[in-house]
């Protein structure tokens, strides 16, 4: 297929498409992409294993469980979109590893949470850090 310029000239298609060269850690990166991905969708289903236990423990009714397996989502999905648009102005990177810095604390709170109502925010912070990181 050929295409014309606007002064007239015909080029062909291999001249029509820019040529972009890989980064040079590209393997690097997306292996870090895949890793901080899969520890998201690990934090999605680890809690809802543990429901039954945590129901017992804190005896909290059906709908503060609903809420601790779905505080995780919930976080996440408020804020993908506008974190990714931060990462789009203050860099994907940075976003990465704050949301894997943040990720810890959270983690750590909800492991150690004295109640119900402390696990559902921990999860739901954990769910942000998840945003920054998939970002």
């Amino acid at each position: 297929m050929m295409t014309t310029r606007a002064g007239g000239q015909t080029i062909g298609p291999t001249e029509s498409h820019v040529a972009r060269a890989s980064p040079e850690r590209s393997g690097l990166v997306l292996a870090a992409l895949i890793l901080a991905a899969a520890v998201a969708n690990l934090n999605l289903a680890v809690a809802n294993v543990a429901l039954p236990s945590i129901g017992a423990a804190f005896d909290t009714s059906q709908t503060t469980l609903d809420l601790v397996a779905v505080g995780y989502s919930l976080g996440l999905a408020a804020s993908v979109l506008y974190l990714g648009a931060l990462g789009d102005r203050y860099g994907r990177k940075m976003m990465l590893v704050l949301g894997m810095l943040l990720s810890v604390p959270a983690c750590l709170l909800a492991a150690f949470a004295p109640g119900a109502e402390l696990l559902v925010a921990a999860r739901s912070l954990g769910g942000v850090a998840a945003g920054m990181s998939c970002a």
